[in-house]
């Protein structure tokens, strides 16, 4: 399981993918965090650092089992 996070410069908490909607990658909490392909969220990170090109965010793909599903 792949998990996308985006982390801003200057915000406390860290952001997560939790769907994609018209090839635009939505974020909230890592509660609502969706797990992709490994294909998928590389393709889903590429998109993110693309646009958010002001430097202030660093995009990470994450490996990890779900512990909230235990």
């Amino acid at each position: 399981m792949y998990y996308v996070e985006v982390q801003t410069r200057g915000v406390k908490n860290k952001q997560y993918v939790k769907t994609v909607h018209d090839n635009y990658p939505l974020l909230g909490s890592w509660e609502e965090a969706e797990p992709f392909s490994k294909e998928c969220a590389l393709k889903i990170k590429s998109i993110l650092e693309h646009e958010l090109t002001c430097g202030k965010a660093v995009v990470t793909v994450l490996c990890k089992d779900d512990e909230r599903k235990s």
